[in-house]
Parts: C-alpha cells; structure tokens; sequence
C-alpha cells in the first residue's frame, strides 16, 4: 500500500493512480502522402482489357507512309503510269503483371482497439494504393524516353522550357496537347524563374498565380507556354538529374485484366472493379483467429511509338 504525504502530489500520485500519457482524439491520424491521379491529366490514350485473350501482352498496330506523308507525285507526261506506292507499319506492346495487397488484423485487436483502425477502413485505402502503383509506373515509363529536351546540370531554367516549347513545335505532325511531369524541386525552379521575369514580377495579376502555393495539388500550371505542368515525387533521379518528361496527350496506355470472369467463391465476398483490372476479397482463419481482406490487381503501362506521339526528358539539376 502506497503512502502519499500532505500535500498530496500528482508526483507521488502517478506511478499509482495515474497513467503516463492520454490518447488526443479517438482515432489516429493518417500521414501526408501524395495523392496524385495521372488518369486526370490527359496523358493516356486508351485502356486495353487483356481477360480472355489468351496472353497479357498488348500489341497496338499503326501505319504511316500515306496521307500527309504522301504528297501526290508528279507525273512526266499524260500518259505516264501511276506507279502504287507502299506504305509502313510497326506496332507497341505493352504487357501486364500482377499486383497485390493485403492487411490481416486479430480478432483480439478486433475486439479491444480503440484507435479507430478497422480492417474495413485499411480495404478502404487500396484504391489510392492502387492509384499510387499507377503513378509509378507511368514515371518509371516517362524516365524510359529515349530522347530529351533539355539535358542540363543547372536547375531547370525558363530558358530551358523555352527550350522545351521549341522542341514540340518543331516536332513534325503535332497538333495536340502537351503535358508534363516534373518532381516538385524542377517546379520550384521554374517559378524562381518566373519569380525574376520582369514581364512577371512587374504584372500583380500574372506574378500572384506564379507563386501561389498550391499544397498537395498536382496540377501546378495549367497553362506554362501552351503545356500543362504536373509535380509528382515519384519522378525519378539518376546521375543527380531529375528525369522529368513532356509528352504530347494521349502518349501513355494502360493494360488491365478485368476480374469479372473470375470463378472466386462467394465466402470470399469478392469486390470486383474492372476498371481497375482488380479484386479485392475477405477471408479468415479460425484457429489463428485472424481476418484479412486481400487485393488483386493485374495492370500495366506503356508509351505509344514516338511517331504517334512527341516525347521528352526534361533532365536538370537535382538540388
């Protein structure tokens, strides 16, 4: 039996009667992270569904050689004979793999937590990781692009993305919108640039927009010089340069295997989401006395031909 003297202390008191901390708030708070949908920037073209076709590779044809390409020729005289002319072709594969995530919880957790963390609200966040896996892959394609604007070891300048428009508008056959994806440190850079333009810094109504802190928001330009300007972390860095990347709209593909044709038992209470090409599922196991909920995903991405759509790095400095 403890003994506590007058005046009675919460010092004496706490190792007794009292507790070490108090939980703020019944629930826990889920940390920032980027939340970033690529399927609302205009960077693909089309969405291929590989179930029941036998392969999960995807192959788009296209042809060129004709149309515009093809001006008509020049005949020597009036009776001159037309020869046929040819045409080329080529093709893009883009192939599909599997993806997954699961989350197991104890009955006993189950029955006695009070942090507000069910196993119903962790199935709730698997759409955002698989928006999260999407974004990755489209940025590890991006860094995959043969060919770059700007190649620089200098922070991405305004000059540079002078350099940029340039590199579009000279290419050949493009008509269409364009859409970049720079890592946050390239944003930055950009708006310093901005920030010291006279046309800008001398005009409230453009400087403001320029500078405006925009919090976890993708879209950072909606118009830079005729180019819609995206930010992701997940834009890749290699040799201490940022492998940011323009493209013209519609460049990137997406291959899915749609889960509807699945024979999955009903006890698994599948969710199917063929929009998605995945299923997420519940199970549990008795003697363990553990339940989980599991998602299955199968996807892909890839890049069309450069002959369909203008692509570039935009490589610079990673500060």
């Amino acid at each position: 039996m403890a003994t506590f003297p007058a005046p009675i202390s919460q010092t004496d008191t706490q190792a007794t009667f009292g507790k070490s901390f108090e939980y703020f708030g019944d629930a826990l708070r889920q940390e920032m992270t980027e939340r970033f949908n690529v399927l609302d920037t205009g960077l693909f073209g089309g969405v291929f569904n590989v179930a029941g076709s036998g392969s999960l590779t995807v192959r788009r044809r296209f042809h060129g050689g004709i149309g515009g390409a093809l001006p008509m020729i020049a005949m020597g005289s009036e009776t001159e004979a037309i020869s046929a002319s040819s045409l080329t072709g080529n093709y893009d594969d883009l192939t599909v793999a599997r993806y997954g995530l699961a989350f197991e919880e104890t009955w006993q957790r189950a029955l006695v937590q009070s942090d507000g963390v069910t196993l119903d609200q962790l199935a709730a966040t698997i759409a955002d990781s698989w928006i999260s896996r999407l974004r990755a892959l489209t940025c590890v394609s991006g860094a995959a692009i043969p060919s770059a604007a700007v190649d620089s070891a200098s922070a991405l300048s305004l000059n540079d993305w002078a350099t940029v428009v340039a590199t579009l508008a000279e290419t050949e056959g493009f008509t269409g919108s364009a859409v970049a994806i720079l890592h946050p440190e390239q944003v930055s850079d950009l708006r310093a640039g901005l920030r010291a333009e006279p046309g800008v810094y001398n005009d409230a109504a453009a400087f403001k927009p320029s500078q405006t802190l925009m919090p976890n928001v993708a879209l950072q330009f909606a118009d830079l010089w005729g180019i819609a300007v995206y930010q992701s972390f997940d834009v890749s860095t290699a040799s201490s340069k940022w492998n940011g990347f323009v493209v013209g709209g519609g460049a990137f593909a997406i291959g899915l295997g749609a889960p509807t044709g699945l024979s999955i038992p009903s006890g698994s209470e599948p969710v199917y989401m063929p929009d998605m090409g995945m299923v997420v599922t519940r199970g549990s196991n008795d003697r363990q006395a553990f339940s989980d909920v599991t998602a299955n995903a199968w996807m892909g991405i890839g890049r069309v031909n450069t002959a369909l759509a203008p692509q570039y790095l935009i490589k610079s400095q990673n500060n």
